[in-house]
């Protein structure tokens, strides 16, 4: 992969999170969600202490992450998946569907059989699609973004 060594992919619950890690992850949303696209929102919501944090690390740098809200903490009822991010500098290497494709295989073996929603970025819709996953709802405004509400639905065996 052009411009990354390997990444190690790991999952944690909150408590399994280092002090280092949960500091690169909140560094990470910060600098992409509030820094670069220019949102003021409270990225600390209450959350993370109920959710499985997927980390991926290029050596020492975190260089991508997401965070999985089991449906029993999710208004939906599905599973859901939130603060999905990469490194501007590592965008456009295929990190983003690497990371897709480790929730998809982790989700199939420990929550079969359930829903997977998210909120996406509008822009990342046909990234999203790829990825198995259908719109649910009209595109609407999130802190002056265009997001759109969108579902995997397993099929049955």
């Amino acid at each position: 992969m052009n411009g990354t060594s390997k990444i190690v992919w790991t999952w944690r619950s909150f408590e399994q999170l280092s002090n280092c890690q949960l500091y690169d992850l909140l560094k990470v949303r910060q600098d992409v969600f509030i820094v670069e696209q220019h949102c003021i929102y409270p990225d600390i919501d209450g959350l993370d202490v109920n959710c499985l944090h997927l980390v991926g690390y290029d050596s020492e740098q975190l260089i991508a992450y997401l965070r999985l809200i089991p449906a029993d903490f999710h208004c939906s009822g599905n599973i859901a998946l939130g603060r999905i991010v990469s490194l501007a500098s590592k965008r456009g290497l295929g990190i983003g569907k690497m990371m897709m494709q480790q929730v998809m295989t982790y989700i199939t073996k420990h929550f079969p059989h359930q829903s997977i929603q998210l909120s996406a970025q509008f822009h990342l819709l046909t990234f999203y699609q790829n990825m198995g996953f259908n719109s649910i709802s009209e595109p609407y405004d999130e802190d002056g973004i265009k997001h759109i509400d969108m579902l995997f639905t397993p099929a049955d065996d």
